[in-house]
Formats: C-alpha cells, sequence, structure tokens
C-alpha cells in the first residue's frame, strides 16, 4: 500500500507544480538566451561561448568554451552533434546524414571509431595516446 501511496503524493505534487506554473508564468520573453542557457530574470549575459550571465556591469570571463563532444570532432559554439558516428555539427533544427561512418582505415583492417591507426603494417588500432607495438607485419 505504501508504494501506491507515494505514487498519488507525487502525482499531486506534480499536478499542484503544473497549476501553480499557469496561475504564475515565467516570462520567457524578459530573459535573454546565452548560448546554451537562458539567462535568469535580471541576469544578461556576457560570454555567449560558455553560456555564462552576469548581474549588469559585472565583470565576466573572456574564456572560450569548446561545444559539444560530436564522435572525433568537437561542435563549434551554437552547433548540436547530428551524427556521432561521423562527427558531423549542424545549426539546431538543420538536417543530417544518416550514415553510419567508421573509423580510419589500417592495412587490412578499419578501426573501431574513437581509435587511430598506430601501426599500419599489421592493422593495429588504438585509442589515442596508448601504446602499440613496433613490430613490421608483412602479408
Amino acid at each position: 500500500m505504501a508504494p501506491l501511496r507515494i505514487l498519488i503524493l507525487t502525482f499531486l505534487s506534480a499536478a499542484s507544480l503544473a497549476l501553480s506554473a499557469a496561475a504564475n508564468p515565467v516570462e520567457l520573453s524578459t530573459r535573454e538566451v546565452c548560448g546554451p542557457t537562458i539567462c535568469a530574470e535580471g541576469l544578461t549575459c556576457c560570454n555567449p561561448s560558455c553560456g555564462y550571465c552576469t548581474k549588469p556591469g559585472e565583470g565576466c570571463t573572456e574564456e572560450a568554451c569548446a561545444g559539444p563532444q560530436c564522435g572525433p570532432n568537437v561542435c563549434a559554439f551554437g552547433e548540436v552533434c547530428c551524427n556521432e558516428s561521423c562527427g558531423y555539427c549542424t545549426k539546431p533544427g538543420q538536417g543530417c546524414t544518416a550514415e553510419i561512418c567508421l573509423g580510419p582505415k589500417c592495412g587490412p583492417k578499419v578501426c573501431a571509431l574513437g581509435e587511430v591507426c598506430c601501426n599500419e603494417s599489421c592493422g593495429y588500432c588504438t585509442k589515442p595516446g596508448q601504446g602499440c607495438p613496433t613490430e613490421v607485419c608483412v602479408n
């Protein structure tokens, strides 16, 4: 019986929050879009690359923040990853391919996505920065 009571209380709490939000809507048009975030009311965007908001007149960092990781690539500011296997980034809402990309060719093999070819003669693939055998393979 206790799980049912928790479920009912959870539903009632959610319904109460929804009614409260409908009665006191937040005017989103007064809030500033700041890169990947929306500034809280009364704050202004000071660094859209990172989504940092501050009070008007306060200082702000000038760092450049990277976009989201997208397979082997990092998307530029304002872009989203639309095809992780190929590392393709687009502006939000733009079309994208549905192709499946493989990793780099490595001798007689193809490396997995996220791996690099470290020994082409043998077809050895590793994660970037990992060690690799230096032997020479002959077909």
